[in-house]
């Protein structure tokens, strides 16, 4: 177990180099974290990190709803359908048995045609909350 949260953390935490491409039918959420921690995002499942009342976020929970962890100047990229989408983030202050995350944030991003990609912003507060922003091209 401690291996695979090991490998998780190394994936997490590498900035991605590669540009994702839109299937056939489909539109793409490209999301940047312009944060100093790992940045906990979601799309279309807020309640996954809304639960965290506690500020405390269940792993397994998180990452079977389809959740992804982006390093620092990291981006990670969702495949979506066209239309309206809710991109969920927080920041992860803490690793442990449970994650420690701040206050989440959401935006909307709306895809309007097949191709499409829309990129929202993750920026981290000094107090550790995040704040995400989205901008169509």
């Amino acid at each position: 177990m401690r291996t695979l949260l090991v490998a998780l953390l190394a994936v997490a935490l590498a900035p991605a180099v590669a540009e994702a491409k839109s299937s056939k039918g489909n539109t793409l959420i490209r999301v940047a974290n312009d944060g100093d921690d790992v940045l906990a995002v979601i799309v279309d499942d807020a309640g996954v990190l809304d639960n965290a009342s506690s500020s405390t976020l269940s792993a397994s929970s998180f990452f079977r709803a389809g959740g992804r962890l982006v390093g620092p100047g990291g981006i990670t990229v969702f495949s979506v359908k066209r239309g309206t989408h809710t991109v969920t983030g927080a920041y992860v202050l803490d690793f442990g048995s449970r994650y420690t995350i701040g206050a989440d944030s959401s935006t909307t991003a709306t895809t309007t045609r097949n191709g499409q990609t829309v990129t929202v912003t993750a920026n981290e507060e000094a107090d550790g909350d995040a704040t995400l922003s989205s901008s169509s091209p």
